[in-house]
């Protein structure tokens, strides 16, 4: 049987904003807001659902970091994150601090 064909394996993880930043500097980063859920976001992008995406992202509920996002979590590298790779994107969610 041949796996090439298998569909991805969506794996949630936790990281450090000091580890998450290199991808944020390259624009591939979106942050899932509010009670969104990481993996249901996560599969959505993976199956290419747009029209739930684009509803999600007109809503707010998924956007790329603001500048002030980033200062805010580059004064506090080792804050902690949940995230998912979803080639080319790395989707996170802040966990409760």
């Amino acid at each position: 049987m041949d796996d090439s064909t298998a569909a991805p394996q969506l794996e949630i993880l936790t990281a450090s904003w000091a580890d998450i930043k290199p991808h944020a500097e390259r624009a591939a980063v979106f942050v899932i807001h509010g009670d969104q859920n990481l993996a249901d976001v996560a599969q959505k992008v993976i199956d290419n659902d747009v029209e739930a995406v684009s509803r999600w992202i007109d809503q707010g509920a998924i956007a790329r970091p603001t500048p002030a996002q980033i200062e805010i979590w580059d004064k506090v590298p080792r804050r902690l994150f949940r995230f998912a790779i979803v080639q080319p994107y790395v989707l996170i969610q802040e966990l409760a601090h």
